[in-house]
């Protein structure tokens, strides 16, 4: 199962100087077609490309996705900064931008181009001032993986864009790396950290030992089967034993696990 990572892409306590970051709070109009899509929390930057898909085609008949798990999200926002990806078009970004308390901040990121701009500007539609968009994958130490973005009859993978370990032209990118534990500056408080990243999830949260020793955060992934929420039960208990996580809830297509010390 391997441990937390070690040295500036796992466990250093110095974060990336803020000039070396990849950093995006407002942005103008992307290069490519795309469509505003409404809700009740705001407005969506939707590529044209990613029409096909069900995210895109919810977000555009005016509706919310995983309100539950939004709604759950801003009731923590109110602790400590979240920590949210992939950001895809920033479906999870108005709602949360406007739960966080003053100071407190957004930490999310998006390796597909296609997406991070879409998600660059749904935060300049939206005016939101509190979330920090990284252009990266995350993972257990820093540097290039691929990533596939689009199918075999050349479709955009959208939201389902994941990372693989081999090249193939046509269909996978190469993108950067970083750990959350490099990406959220040391003194920052984080009361919850969701993933939602295609499977990549066990190699992130090895590059989040830092945040979740000394925060003892709500974890929440995106893990609907029990097969799927024993191993990141066993994944927790393997690298925070002292924290004693366990499974407090499922919503939608969520599993919720919380530290010892929050539970009832």
């Amino acid at each position: 199962m391997g441990g937390c990572a070690d040295g500036r892409a796992g466990g250093s306590n110095q974060a990336i100087p803020a000039k070396d970051r990849k950093i995006a709070i407002m942005s103008g109009t992307p290069s490519f077609e795309f469509v505003i899509a409404r809700n009740p929390h705001g407005q969506f930057c939707i590529p044209k490309q990613y029409m096909h898909r069900p995210v895109p085609k919810m977000l555009v008949r005016g509706e919310i996705y995983e309100p539950e798990t939004q709604e759950y999200l801003a009731s923590l926002a109110t602790s400590g900064d979240l920590v949210c990806g992939g950001a895809f078009v920033g479906d999870f970004l108005p709602r949360l931008d406007r739960a966080v308390q003053p100071g407190g901040r957004i930490h999310t990121f998006e390796p597909n181009p296609i997406s991070f701009a879409a998600a660059q500007h749904t935060i300049a539609l939206n005016g939101l001032e509190n979330c920090v968009l990284h252009q990266c994958g995350i993972g257990s130490t820093a540097g290039v993986l691929n990533l596939q973005v689009a199918k075999p009859n050349g479709n955009a993978m959208a939201a389902r864009a994941r990372i693989v370990a081999d090249k193939v032209e046509g269909q996978t990118i190469e993108v950067p790396i970083e750990t959350l534990d490099s990406l959220v500056p040391a003194d920052r408080k984080v009361s919850a950290i969701q993933l939602d990243i295609e499977g990549h999830e066990e190699e992130a949260i090895k590059g989040a030992c830092r945040i979740i020793r000394e925060n003892a955060p709500v974890i929440i992934f995106e893990a609907e089967k029990t097969l799927q929420q024993q191993v990141y039960s066993e994944l927790l208990d393997h690298l925070f034993p002292t924290l004693g996580y366990a499974l407090d809830r499922v919503m939608e297509r969520n599993s919720v696990f919380i530290p010892r010390k929050l539970s009832k």
